[in-house]
């Protein structure tokens, strides 16, 4: 089970050390429980300003949807590094979750850090040929490293295979 709700960050509370300490502590290591866990709970007060994941971490498919989630939310809140630091828990669970490829490689892209970004976004689309999101992001790897052709090719790409992807249009 994941519950993850994402509303906007406030850095004067949240802090992503005290997540993970919070997993590291719990005992949230990849083994199998049956308990449901709370790992995190960022808002002091209920409101829109909120993350939250509840897990039961009882198989490693549920694990590594909570890392990718965590990832998603850290992004979210633009903690890049630690997101990247979560998208890799979850890729040490499952290697071919193209999703916590394509989490990564757009964590990479906020850091400036294109050649990983584009090595990330280069997984997510041999895993998953029809995420055109991956393309979107290997795109925008490609404009980074100044390969603009590759970059308008994948960018056709995506296109082919979400032509209503708003971010596509932006980019090109």
């Amino acid at each position: 089970m994941l519950d993850v709700s994402l509303g906007q960050f406030t850095p004067a509370w949240y802090q992503p050390r005290d997540w993970l300490q919070i997993l590291h502590t719990e005992g949230i290591t990849g083994t199998s429980t049956s308990t449901p866990t709370t790992v995190a709970s960022a808002a002091p007060e209920p409101g829109p300003d909120k993350v939250m994941a509840t897990v039961t971490a009882s198989s490693t498919p549920d694990l590594q949807e909570a890392w990718l989630g965590r990832g998603n939310a850290l992004a979210g809140g633009k903690h890049y590094e630690h997101a990247v630091m979560a998208y890799d828990r979850a890729l040490s669970l499952n290697p071919d979750l193209a999703e916590a490829w394509l989490g990564r490689g757009n964590a990479c892209i906020e850091l400036k850090r294109s050649d990983e970004a584009f090595a990330a976004f280069d997984r997510a689309r041999a895993l998953k040929p029809d995420l055109a999101e991956a393309w979107l992001g290997h795109g925008n790897a490609m404009g980074d490293l100044k390969r603009y052709g590759e970059a308008f090719s994948a960018y056709d790409e995506a296109l082919s295979l979400k032509p209503d992807l708003a971010e596509v249009w932006l980019e090109r």
